[in-house]
């Protein structure tokens, strides 16, 4: 009687680790893919951040220091999220 209870046991707790594990295997793994529209939106965001970037080249006589800040901003921008 004590063994079958022991076997049970450790067949639930086997159950319980598999279970666990594909959970865990799971996560943060899938990422949906992006829709038609939400993929329009991401390039055209992208388009309006470089037209920035070549503004602020364009007009750095105007005022270098802000021009400066601008690119700057979006160069760590480029490489923290676009790698």
């Amino acid at each position: 009687m004590m063994s079958v209870l022991i076997i049970a046991s450790l067949g639930l707790l086997a159950l319980l680790f598999i279970a666990g594990f594909a959970a865990l295997q799971g996560r943060g793994e899938r990422v949906a893919p992006l829709r038609k529209a939400e993929r329009a939106e991401l390039a055209e965001a992208r388009a309006t951040l470089a037209a920035l970037k070549e503004l602020a080249y364009e007009h750095q006589q105007l005022d270098s220091n802000l021009s400066f800040l601008i690119i700057d901003q979006i160069k760590s921008h480029e490489r923290k999220h676009l790698r």
